[in-house]
């Protein structure tokens, strides 16, 4: 059994192997932190007094970004794959993780354009609003892309027995590029607050109109890092890669590797004779989606997706490819598992509570005190914010030691029911008029719960399941579907929130809702989702 040294020097040891991962996991944080960020920044007196003429152009830039996600992950996953029927191969995702860093480039540049002596007017101004709409779109694209690379190729390079925490790691980036977020907002909110010049009364103290650039010209310096560091290490990424990690992974199953491709001969074989179509996929041993890891027996559904995936990587021609196999995936149902869990992980409200937890904040504060005793100044709800951040990144850290000893299964029918009740929580906290103080706590408790169990539970365990289901190969493949619908209702929730919130079920309502989902979510998991956790040696001693 290895001690916490030996595993912590064979994690250290694949930084070193793979230094192009260093760049990836900063685009992780690029993409926690610019989640997390403008939120606030639209919250900020600056702001509201340059769109005070506008106020739904606040909408058109939180949604901007999540349309930016979704353009950038169709881009790179549905387009490649329906032109070649490849996907995101391995050779290509130096390649496209080097648009992303010119993404975030060329993003975070943009507010530099914006000058401040235009923010002194008072006034907005549209060609302002069009630089702040481009960089928003940017820097979703970048995102996208990232967001779709990371889990990929953190289980590329993490051996079978640590995939759970590699996973976790790009999480754990996210995670305190949100942190970071939040602490910039801390800071420049407190002067947005206490050192503005009143431009009627005058007064002592700075002017800070158009402060609220500042968080979003930060991350220029972590985009160009990004960006050197994969012209640094073109070589890391590649074919290589690919090849190293699949060999890795049949050795550390304790199996010889002429045993595990005479395995696959058979797999093959069997295919072969069920779907002429996959004839010319017999020499593609990695492209096989493995069987049940409970067991080593082969049913004729596993045959028929064995053949499924042969004709996906190696079918006749790419015309044939383009229009087969996106059916062939939708009807395996482990890429039904992988677009649920994917769809069931942004319908737990999370993106709800990262965008817009400064806002909740001061709804659940507001209803604790009364309208009449609201504070008018937004530290309270940004040192909420903050707490929040730290208890994800906290939670993180404690997951990354756990999840590969710890069933997936029982994990999600653990979390879901426990996140349905913050909800639950939430919506009796910012329902109550004028309650007591306990009544914000609690609420403000509940905030900590959610987010600390989203961050060992659904969060990553969506990825990490969905690729668990699949060889080496065919993830990057298999997994594009669920990505897109990922996408989708990343930007549906985010979008959709303030909506239903003023229009349809205000915001206690908004959070029945969500219980509501989660509650048929758990029913869900629990009648169909199995368990992809491989048994270690571990396990059995």
């Amino acid at each position: 059994m290895e001690t916490v040294t030996v595993r912590w020097k064979r994690f250290l040891s694949t930084f070193g192997a793979r230094p192009c991962l260093l760049s990836c996991l900063l685009g992780g944080l690029l993409f926690g932190y610019h989640l997390a960020v403008f939120s606030t920044v639209t919250t900020f007196r600056s702001f509201q007094d340059w769109f005070g003429s506008w106020p739904s152009g606040e909408q058109v830039l939180l949604g901007s970004y999540f349309v930016g996600a979704f353009v950038g992950c169709l881009y790179q996953r549905v387009l490649p794959f329906l032109a070649h029927g490849a996907g995101t191969a391995a050779w290509r995702r130096y390649l496209w993780l080097r648009w992303s860093s010119v993404f975030f480039c060329l993003g975070s540049g943009l507010p530099f354009l914006i000058k401040r002596e235009r923010m002194l007017t008072g006034r907005f101004q549209m060609g302002a609003f069009l630089v702040l709409l481009i960089h928003r779109l940017l820097i979703g694209i970048g995102a996208g892309i990232v967001n779709v690379l990371g889990p990929a190729l953190c289980l590329e390079v993490a051996p079978s027995t640590s995939r759970g925490a590699f996973v976790f790691l790009y999480q754990l980036a996210i995670t305190i590029g949100i942190l970071m977020a939040n602490l910039v907002n801390l800071a420049t909110g407190h002067e947005d607050v206490h050192r503005q010049v009143d431009p009627v009364a005058g007064g002592a103290g700075i002017d800070m109109r158009g402060n609220f650039l500042r968080p979003l010209r930060y991350p220029l310096v972590p985009a160009i890092l990004m960006c050197i560091g994969l012209l640094r290490y073109q070589s890391s990424m590649g074919v290589s890669a690919y090849r190293d990690a699949t060999s890795a992974d049949m050795l550390e199953t304790g199996k010889p590797m002429s045993q595990r491709k005479e395995r696959e001969h058979s797999m093959v074989a069997s295919a072969r004779a069920l779907r002429p179509d996959a004839a010319e996929a017999g020499h593609s041993f990695n492209v096989i989606s493995r069987p049940s890891l409970q067991n080593e027996s082969l049913s004729l559904k596993d045959v028929e997706s064995f053949a499924m995936y042969a004709v996906l990587a190696r079918g006749s021609s790419p015309t044939a490819r383009s229009r087969a196999s996106v059916w062939l995936l939708l009807r395996d149902p482990r890429i039904q598992i992988c677009m649920i869990l994917q769809l069931l992980q942004q319908l737990t409200g999370i993106n709800v509570v990262l965008v817009y937890g400064v806002q909740i904040l001061e709804q659940v504060q507001s209803s604790a005190m009364g309208s009449s005793r609201r504070l008018a100044r937004l530290s309270g709800p940004l040192y909420g914010a903050v707490l929040l951040s730290v208890m994800n990144v906290i939670a993180t850290l404690v997951a990354v030691g756990i999840i590969d000893r710890t069933c997936r299964r029982k994990l999600y029918l653990f979390s879901t029911p426990v996140l349905a009740a913050c909800h639950l929580a939430l919506a009796r906290a910012t329902r109550a008029e004028n309650g007591s103080s306990s009544v914000a706590f609690t609420g403000f408790l509940a905030l900590m719960l959610f987010v600390a169990v989203f961050a060992v539970s659904h969060g990553p365990l969506a990825v990490l399941v969905a690729n668990e289901l699949f060889s080496p190969e065919a993830r990057a493949s298999a997994n594009s579907i669920g990505m897109v619908v990922n996408a989708v209702a990343t930007t549906a929730v985010s979008i959709g929130f303030p909506l239903l919130q003023r229009e349809l079920f205000g915001i206690a309502g908004t959070f029945l809702f969500f219980a509501l989902i989660l509650m048929g979510g758990e029913y869900w998991l629990w009648r169909y989702l199995p368990e992809t956790r491989q048994p270690t040696s571990a396990d059995s001693s």
